[in-house]
């Protein structure tokens, strides 16, 4: 949720997606060390940089250009778009947790169960 919550920002103002693929070399270990499984890092960082990018507030590369091209000010609709922006990653936020508890629980119900142990390693 922490991770979700600071990389977020980053979809939501300038379109972070390629730039987060040097975290998941960094915390995957982190996240087996603890009980989950590759797939809750996917979940944590991928959703967090496109539900920021769903909600794009002042991302200049899509929403000042395409507010511009449409002749609209865009900051007139930046209140629906941080409600957007605030109700998606909520959202999001909470399949990852229930995803997340359901692996730490019991690895067998991991969607990337069959990689278990060679994740490990």
């Amino acid at each position: 949720m922490i991770v979700m919550g600071l990389i977020a920002p980053g979809g939501t103002t300038f379109g972070l997606a390629e730039e987060t693929m040097a975290f998941y070399p960094m915390l995957i270990p982190i996240f087996l060390e603890v009980g989950y499984d590759t797939m809750t890092v996917v979940a944590t960082i991928f959703l967090g940089t496109t539900l920021g990018t769903l909600g794009s507030t002042i991302n200049p590369f899509s929403t000042v250009i395409a507010s511009n091209t449409a002749g609209v000010n865009f900051a007139r609709a930046l209140p629906l778009r941080i409600i957007m922006l605030l109700v998606s990653l909520g959202a999001g936020m909470l399949y990852t947790i229930i995803y997340a508890e359901k692996v730490r629980k019991d690895p067998s119900k991991s969607l990337v169960y069959d990689q278990y142990e060679e994740s490990k390693k």
